[in-house]
């Protein structure tokens, strides 16, 4: 089992809290929406982040490394993926009376600040919004990925199937090629 990891506010020293940490395919599969583990297949995550509190705020920055493998949406051939992003959180205590449910109105600099509870910052959640936010909509295993072809399927990365052009024009979307969309006010 992996250790849970948190912040106790209260312990942070006066020049600051640094943590690194790993998590693994069966964490990232444990947590994450079930589309997106299926999707990507975690071998490692490397997480840093360093707290600095400052009375009861706390500013947590850091960066977190993901090395997994996806299949490439042109060409459906897997292929390894090493991402990288930083990221700054701004926590503050809950209020008294503070529900998390209810509805308030948030000023600007509000939608940059997170909220603890009970002198500890739950750093798992974090972890995971970090993954998840590094993972691309369309992942590609080169920008000259030639991707199927259209008729047969081959994936043309690997080498010509024959069919030409002039096969996909019996396609129902090539209606679709001369199509002119409209501009507003025009």
């Amino acid at each position: 089992p992996v250790e849970v990891m948190s912040i106790i506010v209260s312990e942070i020293p006066p020049e600051g809290l640094s943590i690194d940490c790993t998590r693994d395919e069966s964490w990232f599969e444990s947590r994450a929406p079930q589309e997106t583990a299926r999707r990507f297949r975690v071998d490692e995550i490397l997480f840093h982040c360093r707290a600095d509190r400052s009375g009861k705020r706390v500013s947590i920055r850091g960066s977190v490394e993901i090395h997994c493998s996806t299949a490439c949406t042109r060409c459906l051939e897997l292929f390894s993926l090493s991402l990288k992003g930083a990221f700054f959180y701004a926590m503050t205590p809950a209020q008294t009376g503070y529900e998390q449910d209810s509805d308030i109105e948030l000023a600007e600099g509000d939608l940059e600040t997170g909220i603890y509870r009970d002198d500890l910052i739950e750093l798992e959640p974090i972890i995971l919004e970090q993954v998840l936010l590094q993972f691309p909509i369309s992942a590609v295993c080169s920008e000259n990925c030639k991707g199927l072809c259209p008729v047969c399927g081959q994936n043309l990365n690997k080498g010509d199937c024959g069919h030409s052009t002039e096969e996909t024009k019996n396609s129902p979307f090539t209606v679709l090629k001369n199509f002119k969309v409209a501009k507003k006010g025009s």
